[in-house]
């Protein structure tokens, strides 16, 4: 995450700015799009993104499991940001390794 950091405050230096921005971009029109797949290329081609998500999604997926089978009645709300819904090991992929029913509200 630093390096990326670094990389954008470098691209802004050095007049990048532009393909930064077309990336950001075309990252929010496939997720408006429901795009998974070309969502899942853009994160899978950026490795620190990919190692970011890697280390975070099982503890999070796990922490959603937790709260989800709390005991009595109550209403879950859970945001995280989208790259947790997309890579192969995704927060999603391991709710449904817990058993639970995940649904693709785009199709």
């Amino acid at each position: 995450l630093l390096e990326n950091i670094k990389e954008i405050l470098t691209a802004f230096e050095k007049e990048e700015l532009d393909e930064i921005v077309k990336e950001y971009r075309d990252l929010m029109v496939a997720w408006r799009d429901g795009d998974i797949n070309k969502f899942i290329t853009m994160y899978d081609e950026n490795e620190e993104s990919k190692i970011l998500l890697e280390n975070r999604d099982p503890e999070m997926a796990k922490t959603i499991k937790g709260l989800l089978e709390a005991d009595g009645e109550k209403t879950c709300f859970v945001l995280v940001g989208a790259g947790h819904y997309a890579p192969e090991n995704s927060v999603l992929k391991y709710l449904k390794d817990y058993g639970f029913t995940v649904q693709d509200l785009n199709k």
